[in-house]
Parts: structure tokens; sequence; C-alpha cells
């Protein structure tokens, strides 16, 4: 199950302020109040963590993951209004116009063909709905978690922000981007050497972060039950540039699209 793949809620309360957890968790915070009494589709819900915090604002939420383990860990967290079921982005168990939103966060990387996923997410959507979506910034990204040149073994076609954006409006009639997590050492990347690598800065800030964030009593539990506008104040405070904020020319690490057919 632990492949490295998807992300696993460890049921520690602090796991949610870890840096990977927070970009994670944060972006559904973001969609939280988009899909407010909406029928959601949550495409690629790995354990369903994600699922639940937007169960907390939609009409009914369906996480859907092509891993038979990932739903069936899932499944043993229940929550009211969300439920589980084993679904490929590539083809998609709904019927035409459908459904009132999806939201699919790092996804689309994770298949051969971004675009036909996006076919497949646009089928779905019905007139008026609306669709959240994310994907790494490939030179950013890969510049911020592996510096080493080896990219991620499991994403399979990375786009700039051009080509998803190129992507995205020939598919739907209203986008909107955001950036999420600033990476301000890509812009000086020619400078940095081997001793102030971003990875070295970065563990040490997250250190010392870290610490920062387990000495406050303030933390979600693994059911996420602590309210939303305290737990959603404490993110952003917490997490800066992780809540997506209107695109710019700055690097940021992924870009997250709202989008309307």
């Amino acid at each position: 199950m632990d492949t490295g793949e998807r992300l696993i809620h460890s049921g520690d309360p602090g796991w949610v302020w870890s840096h990977l957890a927070s970009e994670h968790v944060c972006r559904y915070l973001f969609a939280r109040p988009l899909v407010r009494g909406l029928r959601v589709v949550d495409v690629a819900c790995g354990t369903g963590y994600g699922s639940r915090l937007l169960g907390q604002t939609a009409a009914s939420v369906l996480g859907i993951d092509v891993s038979p383990e990932a739903i069936e860990w899932a499944n043993r967290r229940p929550a009211p209004r969300v439920s589980y079921r084993v679904g490929d982005v590539l083809e998609l168990p709904f019927p035409t116009a459908s459904l009132d939103a999806f939201v699919s966060f790092e996804t689309i990387e994770h298949v051969p063909e971004p675009g036909a996923a996006l076919d497949e997410l646009r089928r779905v959507l019905s007139p008026g709905g609306i669709g959240v979506l994310s994907t790494p910034e490939r030179a950013v990204y890969n510049f911020a978690d592996h510096p080493d040149g080896g990219g991620n073994p499991f994403h399979l076609a990375e786009l700039s922000r051009d080509e998803l954006a190129d992507l995205l409006r020939t598919r739907f009639a209203a986008v909107e981007l955001f950036g999420q997590v600033l990476v301000p050492e890509f812009a000086a990347r020619s400078q940095v050497g081997p001793s102030g690598s971003p990875a070295a800065r970065r563990g040490i800030r997250g250190v010392a972060r870290s610490l920062a964030l387990r000495a406050m009593p303030l933390a979600l539990t693994p059911a996420f039950t602590i309210s939303r506008p305290l737990e959603e104040a404490f993110a952003r405070r917490s997490r800066p540039t992780f809540f997506p904020r209107p695109l710019d020319a700055r690097p940021w690490k992924y870009i997250v699209a709202v989008v309307r057919p």
C-alpha cells in the first residue's frame, strides 16, 4: 500500500502540518468552499483524507481511485456524506454531464496523456458545474523536490504552466489559474551551490517550523473535527504560500486551476 505514490494519513495529530501533507491538505481547504452544497467526485482520492474535508461542505462526495487498496483504506474511515469506489480518471464511471463538481489534485501527471484525463473530467461535468484540479509546474517542482535530476518515478507527463493553460482553455470556457508553494530559490538556481542547495535550506527551515508547530496547542485530529474557520486560519498562517493564490510570474511549485464548462 505505502509505495510512495499516495499520501497516507498517519493518525498523528501533527501529521497535517508536515511539509508534504500541508501541500495536499491546503489544496483541499481551498476547494472546500467552492463545492459547498454540490455533488462532488474526488478523482484520485487516494486514502480519502481530502474527500472527508470536502464532505464538510458538499452535499455529497464520492471519492474514486484506481487502487483497490487505497479505497479499502479510505472505507475504514467513514465520514458523513462521503463514500468511495474504485475508478479510473481515463474512464470515469459516470454519465456525461452528470456531476456538479469534480476535484482532482495531482492526478493528470500520473497518466501518459494528461489531455485524455482532462477530456474525461470535462465530459462528466454538468453545465454550470465547477472543477478544481492541480498539477506540478514541471521545472520548479523538479528543482525543489528532485534536485538530483531523478524526477518523480510516478509522474508520466509533467507540464509547464503554459502547457497546462493551453490544455485547459481548449476544453473549458472559464479557467482561473492559481499558484501554490512559492520556491524563491528557483529564480536564482544558477547561484545555488552544493552547500546551499534548496533541499538543504528547506530542510533547516522545515525542522524549525515543525518544532514551532508541534509546540502550538492547535492541531487537526485524524477526523478533521476542528472548526473550519479556526483550522483554515491556522493553516494560512503556518503555511502562507501553501494556499493557492492568483498565479503570477513567480516560481510556483504547483499550478491549481478552477474551471467551468
